[in-house]
């Protein structure tokens, strides 16, 4: 399991599979939230690892 993978499966774990209101009315907005939940996702996991937790 890559980077990727590991970060939408934290997300779905977090959030689940719903789709938001957000994402109705404006899917732009939501994409970019989506993207920036897994980047926040990754970057801790990667903390987590260097600081051995």
């Amino acid at each position: 399991m890559n980077r990727i993978e590991k970060s939408q499966e934290t997300y779905t774990k977090l959030f689940g599979d719903a789709v938001s209101a957000a994402s109705a009315t404006d899917p732009d907005l939501q994409d970019i939230l989506s993207h920036l939940s897994l980047v926040k996702c990754s970057i801790k996991a990667i903390w987590m690892i260097s600081n051995g937790s």
